[in-house]
């Protein structure tokens, strides 16, 4: 059975003048080449012209577009054969593999789309929506398995079908049939945090993908590129990644599919010389701190997902001056992005930086809440218009025909305006600046999050008389959701209660870190919550010093407060019981690392999550030895040259310069010990095992 979605006429991206310059010839040109295309229909385009070109590269090994294509073309086959039929739904449960690539491809090869299910979200949260999407298949890997609620589908193992289908002689093998698709029809449909309770699918036409990734005008994407695979396919960072590669003939680098560490993270991007790359705010900021320079070889750096710290923007274009880097803004329903801004630099006194002007055939509006046009300058709520609009909600029209209204400001007949919930204005040049939220929606390491959602499912709990929840920043820079509870009368609850209560129903990274209990929840002169004085009850964040005499469990409960924002908290609790995500998780290895001079695998600290454990194990490690010397070439027989680092304290500018120095010459950088926490004496150590062997 097919989705029931709105009726949408197709959108050719126009606007008025106010906001948008005229259609150019370049416009025109844009939609001559790639105005009837779909994601599937471009790819094996790409696929036919550079046939034996890297389309994947992972620990396995590479696949050229050739055998991508091919693989998937079989496995299109495949589904055809199970049934399923153009304008259907396949729910997608992958981890980053080269077979989640070949799954997506055959999925659109078909004409259906597919839907791609967080793998670490309990499945009894996608139950109501589910039954809306009504899907012809799942495609699933073995590491994702789970039962899925109100599910009347077939499951196919997706390794165990391509080892089947690769095995099968020519004759065996099932005949595909080429399916026809439009750019209006649905492509996929990818899931945020919804006020009701449930989370929210957001269908997403070919034409959005096709709009973000051929030659739009915020970055440049070349057959030369290599495209790092990170985010998580549930998560529309993913659809830049992969068809952003996979559509203009570049490499995707597919990060394996454990939970890594910062330096993990960092030297792979290093080692596969990835130079388009994608993080979200959370996960530069903390390559911000010590590892960017992993980042060398990088050419385009797309940051966002949330506020940008200045700070961390500033170092990083001082530590990485050969890079692009670019603040890239927009809700999913505007597919990934909507507006991006070039950083060529951030004045010291800035406190906040620009999102920029609209990407490629989209238009923004500012509007006051009566629903006019604001004067350029003024603060209103953002809409967005253009070819990237998604199609509506699955399975609630009315929830659509809140969020997207008619234009009315546009001469383009059925012309439309996504409602962002957004609160921005227009700058003197012509982009735009974000100013935060009209609602009571938050970023929480990237990811959208509804608070009434949390807030609605505790409601549920039988002793949870009322509750609320707001988001704060910690002094490590990270967002931590904490929750007030007033209990029922008589009724005893812990945080640890309500953690356990929480987890079968919502993502580890919606579950509060912090809990406040109170008899009742304060409320202000007009009647309503009181939520300035909820706020001021936050436990104190403050960043504890290490003591040089300190345990090592003396020293993990100092970094814990940091990385988790915590005043004080039951050490028997575990990591990710305390509110500890993957992304925090990485910070945590990071200060582990800098602070008490010791390395520990991401594997460990999900097996040892307590600080018992931990310290138990930190105690047996020895001590990391981290040269400070930066090896920019070795070969030589001239005297050494040794590069002293830049006021920031890196060394990266001199990355450029090396191929200037002359040949035969040894060549060094002196990196500075703040980016090494190690001893001091090791530089001394090292300079004079220099000096001994140095012939000159």
């Amino acid at each position: 059975m097919s989705l029931q979605l709105p009726a949408v006429p197709p959108s050719s991206g126009g606007s008025s003048a106010e906001n948008q310059a005229p259609v150019s010839p370049a416009d025109d040109a844009w939609l001559r080449r790639f105005g009837s295309k779909t994601i599937a229909a471009l790819f094996f385009e790409q696929a036919a012209a550079t046939p034996h070109a890297p389309a994947l590269r992972d620990r396995f090994g590479v696949v050229t577009y050739q055998q991508l294509a091919e693989e998937s073309v079989r496995l299109a086959a495949r589904l055809q054969m199970c049934g399923v039929s153009p304008g259907q739904l396949v729910i997608v449960e992958t981890v980053r593999t080269r077979e989640s690539i070949m799954a997506l491809v055959a999925v659109l090869a078909v004409g259906a789309a597919y839907l791609a299910l967080d793998t670490e979200s309990p499945p009894e949260r996608f139950g109501p929506l589910l039954s809306a999407a009504r899907p012809a298949l799942v495609l699933r890997q073995a590491a994702c398995e789970r039962t899925l609620p109100d599910l009347d589908a077939p499951v196919l193992d997706l390794n165990a079908e391509l080892n089947a289908l690769r095995s099968a002689s020519e004759i065996d093998l099932p005949k595909f049939t080429p399916v026809q698709s439009t750019p209006q029809d649905l492509a996929y449909v990818t899931l945020t945090s919804g006020s009701t309770g449930t989370p929210k699918g957001v269908c997403i036409p070919h034409r959005g993908v096709v709009r973000l990734v051929k030659e739009p005008n915020y970055v440049t994407i070349r057959p030369s590129d290599t495209v790092l695979r990170f985010a998580p396919l549930s998560f529309d960072a993913s659809t830049f990644e992969i068809w952003g590669a996979m559509l203009n003939g570049a490499s995707l680098a597919i990060f394996p599919p454990e939970k890594p560490s910062l330096t993990e993270i960092g030297e792979f991007i290093e080692r596969e010389k990835v130079s388009l790359l994608w993080l979200t705010a959370g996960l530069f900021h903390q390559m911000a701190e010590s590892h960017l320079h992993y980042l060398h070889d990088v050419r385009q750096l797309i940051v966002g997902g949330d506020v940008l710290s200045p700070p961390q923007i500033r170092t990083a274009l001082r530590q990485l001056p050969q890079c692009r880097l670019i603040n890239g803004y927009g809700p999913s329903e505007n597919t990934t992005f909507t507006c991006c801004h070039h950083i060529r630099s951030l004045p010291e006194m800035a406190l906040s930086v620009p999102i920029g002007l609209p990407v490629s055939r989209t238009y923004c509006r500012i509007l006051d809440p009566a629903g006019h046009l604001v004067d350029p300058g003024s603060p209103g709520e953002l809409y967005i218009g253009g070819d990237g609009l998604a199609l509506g909600y699955l399975g609630d029209p009315d929830l659509t025909a809140r969020c997207f209204i008619e234009d009315p400001f546009s001469p383009e007949p059925g012309a439309r305006l996504y409602r962002s919930g957004d609160r921005a204005r227009l700058l003197v040049d012509g982009s735009y600046a974000f100013l935060g939220r009209v609602d009571r929606q938050v970023k929480v390491s990237g990811v959208r999050v509804e608070l009434d959602e949390i807030e609605a499912v505790l409601a549920q709990h039988p002793q949870v008389r009322e509750s609320e929840v707001h988001l704060v920043r910690a002094v490590s820079g990270y967002e931590q959701l904490v929750a007030t509870v007033a209990p029922r009368q008589g009724a005893e609850l812990t945080g640890e209660d309500l953690r356990d209560f929480l987890r079968p129903h919502l993502p580890g990274y919606m579950i509060p870190s912090a809990w406040t209990f109170l008899a009742s929840l304060p409320l202000n002169s007009t009647g309503k919550l009181d939520r300035a004085k909820l706020q001021a009850l936050d436990p104190a964040t403050a960043v504890r010093e290490i003591s040089t005499t300190a345990t090592t469990e003396e020293a993990l409960i100092a970094i814990w407060r940091e990385v988790l924002g915590l005043a004080d908290f039951d050490p028997a609790y575990d990591f990710v019981a305390l509110g500890g995500t993957s992304l925090r998780a990485t910070h945590l290895l990071a200060r582990i690392r800098t602070l008490m001079g010791k390395t520990i695998p991401m594997s460990v600290l999900l097996e040892r999550g307590t600080i018992a454990e931990l310290a138990e194990y930190l105690d047996q490690v020895p001590r990391t030895t981290t040269s400070p010397l930066h090896t920019f070439r070795s070969a030589g027989a001239k005297p050494p040259l040794f590069c002293l680092p830049s006021y920031a304290g890196d060394l990266m500018f001199y990355g450029d310069m090396e191929r200037h120095f002359a040949p035969g010459r040894p060549v060094y950088g002196v990196q500075s010990q703040r980016f090494l926490g190690g001893p001091d004496k090791m530089l001394a150590e090292k300079l004079a095992e220099l000096e001994s062997s140095s012939t000159g």
